[in-house]
């Protein structure tokens, strides 16, 4: 179930989804294209704002200063919403494969699509593309349940025998992330963070590759050090305020990052 605060007290947006999180064969019959606003404090539904009958919403954001909300769907499409009046204003194909993660930075509108493709729109023009930016697939999936520790020979990941999570039905030991895949460095727009098959990792959109002069100390799990198995980030998140981020795991754990630096660029 995706869940979003509204800006108006005590108010949540809900969106019927698998309990894993994940875009498994058989989470799909659990999964809508309905969007619902619920009133908290009496518990109830106040109305509902979005129908798909053909679709599932995969995540979902809300503009921090205008009534307007965006969803992502299983097939691609994004479609912005009108809270007070219940109107789609601009639906459109952004992506070609399930958009994964949504965001607004002020008006513009950040996506991505498990086509690995990062696409950025604009309130002021909706339909046209602003910038595509091309992420590898470390950045989106899909990546292994579980890998075993790094091969002392060549320090490349194997994969375990331990199956944690199922892409699909044909014994596929991997998955991808949905909701909360990547979020936006809040003093530079250029920067992000996302998911990856291990620990979370820091991109520059410019560049389409890793960040290497941000320096954000690695936080040593003690609950994992003895383990044969190190395990894919599930979702993140920065903290403008604390200015610290924070990636949870498929295995439960969570970590926080503060920052060592702040880069001129």
């Amino acid at each position: 179930m995706h869940l979003l605060p509204h800006t108006a007290q005590n108010r949540l947006f809900v969106s019927l989804a698998s309990t894993s999180r994940l875009n498994t064969t058989d989470n799909i019959r659990i999964r809508s294209g309905r969007v619902l606003l619920l009133d908290v404090n009496a518990w109830s539904v106040e109305r509902a704002l979005a129908e798909d009958e053909e679709n599932f919403v995969t995540c979902m954001n809300m503009h921090p200063d205008k009534q307007l909300l965006v969803l992502g769907f299983n097939d691609g499409k994004i479609a912005l919403y009108d809270i007070r009046s219940n109107t789609v204003i601009h639906q459109k194909q952004q992506h070609t494969r399930l958009v994964q993660d949504i965001h607004f930075i002020n008006d513009d509108v950040l996506s991505i699509g498990n086509d690995n493709i990062l696409h950025q729109s604009n309130l002021s023009a909706f339909d046209q593309l602003v910038q595509s930016y091309e992420l590898p697939y470390s950045a989106v999936g899909p990546f292994p349940a579980s890998t075993s520790a790094l091969s002392n020979d060549n320090q490349t990941p194997l994969l375990s025998a331990q199956r944690v999570f199922s892409f699909n039905n044909n014994n596929n030991n991997s998955f991808f992330p949905i909701g909360s895949v990547f979020d936006i460095d809040p003093y530079n727009s250029d920067r992000l963070i996302t998911c990856s098959p291990q620990y979370a990792r820091f991109y520059r959109l410019s560049t389409g590759d890793e960040d290497d002069k941000l320096q954000i100390p690695t936080v040593i799990n003690t609950s994992t050090v003895n383990s044969d198995f190190t395990f894919p980030s599930s979702c993140v998140h920065w903290n403008k305020e604390k200015d610290m981020c924070m990636t949870s795991y498929t295995n439960g754990i969570i970590h926080l990052y503060k920052r060592i630096n702040r880069p001129d660029n």
